[in-house]
């Protein structure tokens, strides 16, 4: 997280990666936050919109799949 707290809508994220011509880090900022399920996060830079949806279910064995 970007800054000390609790995680949920929005919170911040510093991602790094490395891409092709380099290395970026983008933000990405909580849009949803539905606990224990579902999670919408987004970044945007000058060239891309990225925007992920995170939802985690529970598999029949007792744990969980994302």
């Amino acid at each position: 997280m970007v800054a000390v707290g609790v995680p949920g809508r929005g919170a911040a994220f510093d991602v790094a990666l490395r891409v092709p011509f380099g290395a970026m880090t983008l933000r990405y900022q909580v849009i949803t936050w539905e606990p224990p399920r579902r999670l919408v996060v987004r970044a945007e830079t000058s060239t891309l919109i990225s925007l992920d949806e995170i939802v985690v279910e529970p598999a029949p064995n007792g744990a969980t799949g994302i």
